[in-house]
């Protein structure tokens, strides 16, 4: 039995790998919709030389969100395309300058032989919630969130396209996809 199991998922996989597109995407630019900035909460806080009530006042720092071109988002991913959907793996260095890593599942739409759009979710490792909620009392551990999204992706020319994907949490992400 377990060998039949086998030779029917090679003949499964054989069939998906002939029947649709594959590609490889790296991010160009990845921009924040929403405030530009995020407080630390994995450092300590910082004193502020100001005394209060007897007591010295500390507080978190703020840092800049990971915004900028492919050296900060380090994003890559590869994406297989079908008829009507799409299924994507990636990694890139998240918002808070973290290792993410993600698993999309989109329904996908052509409207023209150049012009694709796509919808559904990503589910996304690697955030900390107390970070993203920018609440220090919440969680600090990494764990697996599912986030809305849809991307745009327009063939520039050949195989090449440039795709433009925004994520429910805020975030704008511009890539390059080549298909092979």
């Amino acid at each position: 039995m377990k060998h039949l199991t086998v030779v029917f998922v090679l003949a499964l996989i054989s069939q998906i790998a002939l029947s649709g597109e594959h590609s490889v995407f790296v991010g160009l630019h990845v921009e924040h919709l929403v405030s530009g900035k995020y407080t630390e909460y994995r450092d300590e806080p910082k004193p502020t030389g100001e005394l209060r009530d007897g007591f010295w006042i500390s507080v978190y720092q703020d840092k800049d969100l990971n915004d900028g071109f492919t050296q900060n988002n380090q994003l890559f991913g590869y994406r297989y395309a079908a008829d009507n959907f799409s299924v994507s793996v990636l990694t890139y260095k998240n918002s808070f300058f973290e290792r993410s890593f993600g698993l999309t599942f989109n329904k996908l739409h052509r409207f023209t032989s150049k012009l694709t759009v796509e919808y559904g979710a990503i589910i996304v490792t690697g955030y900390r919630k107390a970070l993203v909620n920018d609440n220090k009392n919440d969680s600090m551990d990494q764990t697996p969130m599912i986030v809305p999204m849809a991307s745009m992706s327009y063939i520039v020319f050949g195989d090449t396209a440039l795709t433009y994907t925004n994520m429910a949490m805020g975030v704008g992400i511009m890539a390059l996809e080549i298909k092979i």
